[in-house]
């Protein structure tokens, strides 16, 4: 994830999920921070395996991220530093007002560069 405007996609499978006013959201790791990409929430559809992925594109511009948790909280790693060395990545239930519930599944999931 070094190139600004990577794609994620995945096919998804959404099975009684109670989200109770939760977003999701994308995040990436490394040198002991975590950033969440704000800059896009997933939206998932009712539904099943489907023929379209979910896709987004993301922004390279730390205005569209956050910083959301480090190891060092006076010191976290620099966005632009982390775009380097992302050592892991996911995705996060937010703001929620009870348990999120029911199941999610994903396929073929894939970050692909902008020419790739």
């Amino acid at each position: 994830m070094t190139s600004p405007k990577s794609k994620v996609e995945f096919k998804h499978d959404r099975d009684g999920l109670r989200l109770d006013g939760a977003q999701c959201f994308f995040w990436i790791h490394g040198s002991a921070t975590r950033w969440h990409y704000v800059g896009h929430h997933l939206i998932i559809p009712e539904g099943h395996w489907g023929t379209t992925p979910l896709s987004f594109r993301l922004n390279a511009d730390e205005k569209s991220w956050h910083s959301s948790w480090s190891f060092h909280p006076k010191n976290p790693a620099p966005f632009d530093l982390l775009l380097g060395k992302v050592e892991s990545y996911g995705f996060s239930f937010v703001g929620f007002s009870s348990e999120v519930t029911g199941r999610l599944c994903m396929d073929e999931f894939q970050i692909r560069q902008p020419n790739g």
